[in-house]
């Protein structure tokens, strides 16, 4: 939902600094972001703008550097537009603005094998494209790992301030030591929140991946290990492994894993769990919790059985 109020003048000022014809209206856009997205309407085009209500500059600079990558390969995103002096990045009430071209499509809650193979191709070339490209913004990015982690839980349990926080600090620690990570484990841009109201499609032809508003620096079989969760694995349901092996295997028809991929994927897993920790950290007791769970049916199944399971 749209949170700063941008005033019609202000809008009717800011598109006159592109060749877009003169505002006719603007609508806002709500599905899926906790950022401000209107659609705007002018005498020539329809365009969308984004305010970031929770990003810096630099932030928002490493977004750009890779949409730029994205765009200039022919991906499916919406490029960003430069006004008459070519500037993309804009600000307004201190926060960054940029105006996006508007591409049509629609949400699909719940895809079709069709349509989640075209997610599955476009992803795969996302990670293509990516691979190693690190913009000179990526500091300014939560780029997941397990110091980002560390750093995270620490944080949140000083935050918070109690002796369940402090007993989940522990076992946290814990299970960051347990990963298995190696320096060899493909990196590059991750999309980390394919979300259904992040895809548009057309048909079954995915028209756009939106929202790389929590994109960053990791480790590429993230998203992967994100979809198995939000499909295989629902919250509290058993864990489905054939569905998990369907999504893998789709996957890889268009990307092979690397043989370190396909033996740490296990890893990188149980990495997006804790992630997923971090945002609920207050949710259960200190000994016992959600994200503990499933940490631990993991590992009594163990890194090689998963991999047979759901890989090989």
């Amino acid at each position: 939902m749209p949170n700063t109020r941008i005033s019609r003048h202000t809008l009717r000022g800011l598109v006159a600094r592109y060749d877009l014809g003169d505002l006719v209206n603007a609508k806002p856009l709500t599905a899926g972001s906790v950022q401000t997205n209107l659609l705007v309407t002018t005498t020539q085009t329809r365009v969308v703008l984004r305010l970031y209500e929770n990003r810096s500059a630099e932030s928002v600079r490493f977004e750009l550097a890779v949409v730029d990558r994205l765009v200039s390969n022919d991906y499916p995103y919406p490029a960003p537009l430069r006004d008459r002096s070519g500037t993309i990045l804009q600000e307004h009430a201190g926060k960054p603005l940029v105006l996006f071209t508007f591409l049509e499509g629609r949400h699909v809650e719940a895809p079709n094998r069709l349509q989640r193979h075209e997610l599955f191709r476009w992803l795969a070339e996302l990670h293509r494209i990516t691979h190693r490209f690190s913009p000179s913004k990526v500091a300014h990015r939560w780029n997941y790992g397990p110091d980002f982690c560390l750093l995270q839980a620490i944080g949140r349990t000083r935050h918070i301030g109690t002796r369940d926080a402090l007993d989940k600090l522990r076992w946290y620690r814990r299970a960051l030591k347990d990963l298995v990570l190696p320096a060899s484990l493909r990196k590059g841009i991750c999309h980390t929140d394919l979300h259904y109201t992040n895809i548009l499609y057309r048909g079954i032809k995915l028209s756009a991946l939106l929202d790389f508003d929590d994109a960053n620096y990791t480790y590429q079989v993230f998203d992967i290990v994100g979809l198995v969760d939000g499909w295989a694995w629902r919250f509290e349901e058993p864990f489905d492994l054939k569905q998990a092996r369907k999504i893998v295997s789709a996957y890889q028809e268009h990307r092979r894993l690397t043989a370190v991929e396909r033996r740490y994927l296990f890893d990188v897993y149980k990495l997006s769990i804790l992630i997923d920790c971090l945002w609920f950290y207050e949710r259960g007791s200190g000994d016992h919790f959600y994200e503990q769970d499933k940490i631990e049916w993991l590992d009594s199944l163990g890194r090689d059985a998963y991999r047979e399971a759901v890989v090989e």
